[in-house]
């Protein structure tokens, strides 16, 4: 079944990237970049461009289904006979320009979170990854290959634009920026600990919809970040103890991926390299990271089942 399912998520990579490329090449008001209510429009990237949703609402989406497909993708070009070339050539062409056309900092760093778990199994285990010289070697022709279409220039040279100009406004590089970035979510929490009433301010007023309800008005009225927010809005004991709660689950998942990685099974480590994260401190608020969270790692546990094959 979770076979299956990866098969499904790198054929279905292929129209996604493809209504990406249409949004990315129309207008901000065109009717492909108009929210769902009809009275707004997606959020922009750079050089008037938008941050291509797909068919989710927002660009969250695409973080974690690229991810998610990333992770299936380095499994199979990794196991040989796991699905037909063609799927994985299509699927590999269809995510990169994907990736340049998102206009998304995060589908980047997602992405680069599945690849770089890499170096976690050719330390444990580096016999899993006996194709790795081929699968390497087809990557570089395959991104050499896309790099020269129209298409994928002008995505790159949007994303590189996005990066510079949110280096250039908090002043620092882009290498740090990215971890700043990766961090800002737990510091934050740190930072409004001690002031978060015993109580708190009651579960969520922290999210939009619970902003929508109090306000009339679609915003972060405690803070964006998901640990501050849990914080604020449960008090210091129990917001706490919920988070500990989260990174006790990650952890232990975690340590399983590993075992299944000495046992020559790559797929669950893969998989759960583009959960992890968000079910430590993603946000649970909005439904598509906490679903994308949960039905990924219940993959990644799922996947631990062909250990012993």
């Amino acid at each position: 079944d979770v076979k299956r399912i990866g098969w499904w998520s790198l054929l279905l990579v292929v129209p996604m990237s493809l209504l990406m490329v249409a949004q990315f090449r129309a207008a901000p008001d065109a009717l492909l970049n108009r929210t769902a209510s009809g009275e707004g429009e997606m959020m922009t990237a750079a050089l008037g461009k938008v941050r291509t949703a797909g068919t989710f609402s927002f660009v969250v989406g695409v973080v974690a289904y690229f991810a998610l497909a990333t992770g299936f993708l380095v499994w199979a070009a990794l196991k040989r006979g796991v699905y037909k070339n063609w799927v994985l050539f299509a699927a590999g062409i269809a995510l990169l320009i994907g990736v340049a056309v998102s206009g998304s900092r995060s589908v980047v760093g997602a992405c680069a979170v599945v690849v770089s778990s890499l170096l976690l199994v050719l330390f444990l285990r580096p016999g899993a990854v006996n194709r790795f010289g081929q699968a390497l070697l087809v990557t570089v022709i395959l991104g050499f290959i896309v790099t020269q279409t129209p298409v994928f220039k002008e995505g790159l040279n949007v994303l590189t634009t996005r990066f510079s100009d949110v280096a250039e406004s908090e002043e620092h590089s882009i290498a740090v920026g990215l971890i700043a970035r990766v961090f800002e979510g737990f510091s934050e929490g740190v930072h409004v600990f001690p002031n978060a009433p015993f109580f708190g301010y009651g579960l969520g007023i922290g999210t939009n919809a619970g902003a929508k309800f109090l306000t009339g008005e679609n915003t972060f009225l405690l803070s964006e970040g998901e640990w501050a927010r849990m914080l604020l809005e449960s008090g210091p004991v129990l917001g706490l103890a919920f988070l500990l709660w989260r990174c006790g689950v990650v952890v232990r998942i975690g340590l399983l991926c590993l075992q299944s990685v000495r046992r020559g099974n790559v797929l669950p480590l893969l998989l759960f390299s583009s959960s992890g994260l968000p079910l430590m401190n993603g946000q649970f608020g909005p439904p598509t990271i906490l679903g994308f969270a949960v039905f990924t790692t219940g993959l990644a546990l799922a996947a631990r089942n062909a250990d012993d094959e």
